[in-house]
């Protein structure tokens, strides 16, 4: 584990780590993946679901994130569901919410 990981406050439950990658994307990407169908969805799942795991140690050093994932899991009936499905699914919740069906002019 690198040394700059441990000075970084990791969020500590499903709503904290929504709101921050929410803020790190750009208004193109929200719209993007407000916008984007199951199955798009589920591509872009599988290729980030490692790297969020990875980067906020979900499994490894984030026991109060992981235990947010799993009370999420079981309050919304998502049996089934990991932890990263758990954070993505909800911030594309949250961006449809915001920025809906957009289509090109």
């Amino acid at each position: 584990m690198s040394k700059s990981r441990n000075k970084i406050e990791l969020p500590v439950d499903v709503d904290e780590i929504v709101a921050l990658l929410i803020s790190d994307m750009t208004i193109e990407h929200r719209i993007t993946m407000a916008n984007m169908t199951d199955q798009e969805f589920d591509m872009l799942y599988d290729y980030v679901s490692p790297l969020l795991l990875d980067e906020f140690m979900i499994w490894t050093e984030n026991p109060a994130l992981l235990e947010s994932c799993f009370s999420t899991i079981e309050s919304e009936n998502r049996n089934g569901y990991e932890p990263a499905r758990v954070i993505l699914d909800r911030v594309r919740t949250k961006l449809y919410k915001r920025y809906g069906v957009i289509t090109a002019p």
